[in-house]
């Protein structure tokens, strides 16, 4: 009983931390749905269809910023926003990996947690 309520603790904390620490990207322009920045970004995108699959994104991106020297923007955006027409992503959830407003990865579909943190720390970490 005390380890269930532990995971769940342990999921309401990981959640609030994400939403927390991800910006949103407010009014867009033509081809920039994403701001200008120097920092790493990471955008993901969801459609909230596939929670567990997502989740394992979310737990990624978490680990990566709290265990990582570099500062990552980290933008979520959700399939029935406009800005998501912007980006040619064919299957949810896909992570953008971006580095100077270029895309460097994509990730899209089921991935381990593991495997996500991994691909994080070669793209961002080598910068």
């Amino acid at each position: 009983m005390i380890a269930k309520k532990t995971i769940a603790i342990a999921i309401i904390f990981a959640i609030i931390t994400i939403s927390t620490s991800c910006s949103d990207s407010g009014e867009i322009k033509k081809l920039e749905a994403v701001p200008s920045t120097e920092e790493p970004q990471a955008v993901l995108f969801i459609d909230e269809n596939h929670p567990a699959i997502e989740r394992r994104y979310y737990d990624a991106l978490i680990h990566f910023q709290h265990t990582s020297d570099i500062k990552t923007d980290v933008t979520i955006i959700r399939e029935q926003e406009d800005k998501f027409d912007t980006y040619e992503v064919e299957e949810l959830p896909s992570l953008m990996l971006m580095n100077e407003d270029e895309s460097v990865t994509v990730i899209s579909g089921e991935a381990s947690t593991e495997r996500l943190i991994k691909i994080l720390q070669d793209n961002f970490n080598e910068r």
